[in-house]
């Protein structure tokens, strides 16, 4: 007898992402909570995209049927069991339950901009290329296709190029991936939608990249994700003259922004050390009182600003000391943070159903050396930036001013987190290093903390916190 459920529903975490890999198509079932991936066949996912809860074996068989291709209520079953065991499926269609929204930002917020800076996009970044979902909510994916309806066939059939961001739920969609790059990108580097219709038919979070909103109690704070080449090279320059806001011109209040943007909140007290709360508008004066100190070098500056917020909590002179007199970083204590992300990365790097173009790929086999490397050489690599000196003073200044080390759920004390930062910063100059041995070309690869980030959020590898957390206190 059958031990999965009767009528099954594909779960929210279960992510199914189309890919062309290398000339063949497939597609990948990513589990968000285990991280783990499963490549299936055009036939299993056939089976897959009828379990909507609505309908039992025999109707999964029907749908099937249908759709031309055979699967039998046996063969169904035995699917749907392994699936229940994997924790993937649940029984019949989701309720809806009321539930409480996180509160709107106040109309009349301030919007806080990272002074002096604005987007110069080169086209040589990753963020067309390189993250494991591009989302498309229906009006999105409705312009692609009317734009560009002979990329894959998508005027035709939507599921050439459409699945499901969440689960079944049909709300939202997914781009097909084309050796990592989104579907609608061009040889050449340009998005195709835009040029046939314009950049405001492109999905709301294109169109925003690489912007983040964070409400902090005082202001809509608004940086950029550090995840992109041409976000350090704009970061670097000493004037803003030429480029791009990261929010409409004349935003000067969160009533000017699209209502449709995604604005992370903070709690309303921050986990600044162990053991140590703080009401959010007390970091929101804090970040704005060090985020300019000059940080002489990343991974020290970093590490010491850790240990001053156990030490001294929210005190303004002493963070600002340990941003621009950092004493030598403890290398030790990088090197087993380094070893405790290594499994992770390596898992990435084994995803052997991608293409050799494919930019993850590329980076995920450099970046598996780079953190066996820097276990070795941590000493060595926390020594100091070298040329990516520049990049590192903005990485800090961004995450400062952005609020990037405080968690949402204030389950990880802003001490981690800034600690977390310096072992990335240490692992990207080892990967600088591997990219030159290995002769990497792209042009992303010219800096790699960017890289770094983006495959640490992209691919759910910042989860090796929890593992940093159970280890004794780095800084």
């Amino acid at each position: 007898m059958s031990s999965g459920p009767h009528r099954p529903r594909l779960l929210p975490h279960v992510l199914a992402r189309r890919h062309v890999a290398a000339g063949q198509p497939l597609v990948v079932l990513y589990d968000s909570e285990r991280l783990s991936s499963h490549r299936v066949g055009e036939r299993t996912w056939l089976v897959l995209s009828a379990m909507d809860g609505t309908r039992d074996a025999e109707g999964i068989a029907a749908f099937c049927a249908a759709a031309g291709s055979n699967a039998t209520p046996e063969e169904i079953r035995a699917l749907v069991d392994e699936l229940a065991d994997q924790g993937m499926v649940s029984d019949g269609v989701a309720i809806t339950k009321a539930s409480i929204a996180p509160p709107a930002s106040a109309p009349s917020r301030p919007v806080r901009e990272l002074p002096g800076f604005s987007l110069r996009c080169d086209g040589s970044g990753t963020c067309c290329r390189f993250y494991p979902s591009v989302a498309f909510m229906a009006i999105d994916a409705a312009r692609a296709r009317a734009a560009r309806p002979q990329v894959h066939d998508c005027g035709h059939d939507p599921s050439r190029v459409f699945l499901p961001l969440y689960g079944s739920d049909p709300r939202a969609s997914s781009v097909l991936l084309v050796d990592g790059r989104c579907a609608f990108l061009a040889e050449g580097g340009a998005c195709e939608v835009h040029a046939a219709a314009g950049p405001g038919a492109k999905p709301l979070g294109c169109r925003t990249y690489p912007a983040r909103f964070v409400d902090d109690g005082v202001a809509l704070r608004v940086t950029p994700h550090p995840e992109c080449a041409c976000v350090f090279t704009s970061g670097a320059r000493v004037d803003d003259a030429g480029g791009v806001r990261l929010v409409p011109n004349g935003a000067r209040i969160a009533a000017d922004l699209d209502p449709a943007l995604h604005i992370e909140a903070l709690p309303s007290e921050v986990l600044v050390a162990p053991g140590v709360l703080a009401p959010r508008e007390a970091v929101s004066a804090w970040s704005l009182a060090v985020f300019d100190a000059e940080a002489p070098d990343a991974v020290a500056s970093l590490c010491a600003l850790s240990h001053s917020l156990v030490a001294h909590g929210l005190d303004v002179e002493a963070s600002r000391r340990a941003l621009t007199s950092p004493p030598a970083p403890p290398s030790e204590a990088l090197s087993r943070a380094v070893a405790l992300l290594a499994p992770r990365v390596q898992a990435l790097a084994a995803e052997d159903w991608r293409g050799p173009a494919d930019m993850v790929r590329v980076t995920a086999t450099a970046l598996a050396n780079a953190v066996l490397l820097a276990q070795e050489l941590a000493a060595d690599l926390a020594a100091g930036p070298g040329v990516h000196a520049a990049a590192e003073r903005f990485y800090v200044r961004d995450l400062l001013f952005g609020h990037y080390a405080m968690n949402k759920q204030a389950t990880r004390p802003m001490s981690l987190l800034l600690f977390d930062r310096a072992a990335r910063a240490l692992v990207a100059r080892e990967l600088a290093i591997v990219a030159k041995m290995a002769e990497l070309e792209d042009p992303a690869f010219r800096t790699p903390l960017a890289l770094v980030e983006a495959t640490m959020r992209g691919y759910g590898l910042n989860a090796y916190q929890r593992d940093l957390a159970e280890d004794l206190s780095p800084c």
